[in-house]
């Protein structure tokens, strides 16, 4: 595999001197690679710094989207590189969580070559999907079945924005579980590994999530917010009920977040029902946060085991 990333590596840095011997002289591989490993924990996967989006927007500008695009992709690989030898001397990871990291590696670097159209415009900071193979390439976020997981804090909106009753029993949940706000293992669903989005690999990912905060005791628990949450959907969508009650069974708790368009979008995208119901004023998709505190997770995945 180390062969494989070599090769490659030279292969797009030779592309990149090819069109200008510059670019690597005015932005250094090692200048990108400590700006991104020295962000805060839980800075966000999706925040880049404006230094480093300025400089693919010069080379966008001074060359193509194409130089860019070959650019992003040796940095990408340039990272999986020096991830290699920090995943086989650290502990930190469960060897599930390595297996995954090493499944996202193969893909990432399978694509690297690729030359079309559609791979040229994937290497884009408002592409969510490379902000998360940047996110997994550096081990800022770590993978886990169809999830990514990051370092965040919960905001405090469950507890202020919706009514007295929901702050009465998100403060008193707040205080007595969560034991604070930061950090927390904060979850995304990752498209590309839709096959493994069912009730086996969902309660696997959260048994594995459960190792990673025996290993990392400073975490304080998990916590996801998606339409998917959404207690209307054991009427209208029950296949997928399994999402919010494996957590809730757990010990997890429910608070209602928003509804955003985004939520909109994505409850109706693929649901002819949900649109139909939508169109028709019988549902409204509504973010809901479900936070699952680390006791509670771990007990959990003791009993399961």
């Amino acid at each position: 595999m180390k062969s494989l990333i070599t090769d490659q590596l030279c292969i797009l840095k030779e592309k990149i001197n090819y069109i200008d011997d510059r670019i690597f002289i005015d932005f250094p591989e090692d200048y990108y690679y400590k700006r991104i490993k020295t962000l805060s924990r839980t800075s966000g996967y999706y925040f880049i710094p404006q230094d480093l989006r300025r400089n693919i927007e010069y080379i966008k500008f001074r060359h193509s989207q194409i130089t860019a695009s070959i650019y992003q992709r040796f940095m990408l690989g340039y990272f999986i590189q020096e991830a290699y030898d920090y995943l086989n001397t650290n502990k930190t990871y469960p060897e599930e969580v390595l297996a995954f990291y090493h499944r996202h590696f193969e893909w990432v670097l399978q694509n690297l070559i690729i030359k079309n159209l559609e791979s040229i415009n994937y290497y884009n900071y408002d592409n969510d999907l490379f902000l998360k193979d940047l996110g997994i390439c550096s081990l800022r976020i770590f993978p886990v079945r169809a999830q990514v997981i990051e370092l965040l804090g919960v905001s405090r909106r469950f507890i202020l924005d919706h009514g007295w009753k929901q702050c009465f029993y998100s403060s008193y949940f707040h205080l007595a579980k969560m034991k604070g706000n930061s950090p927390f293992y904060h979850v995304h669903l990752d498209i590309r590994w839709v096959h493994d989005f069912n009730q086996a690999g969902w309660h696997e990912s959260f048994q594995i999530l459960a190792k990673m905060l025996i290993k990392n005791p400073e975490i304080k628990g998990v916590f996801g917010s998606s339409w998917f949450y959404d207690p209307q959907l054991e009427k209208i969508s029950p296949g997928l009920l399994f999402l919010r009650k494996i957590p809730e069974l757990g010990g997890a708790k429910v608070f209602k977040w928003a509804a955003t368009k985004m939520d909109i979008e994505n409850a109706i995208y693929k649901s002819e029902r949900r649109k139909r119901l939508y169109d028709e004023g019988e549902y409204l998709p509504t973010s809901y946060i479900f936070i699952w505190p680390r006791k509670d997770l771990i007990r959990w995945a003791d009993h399961c085991s």
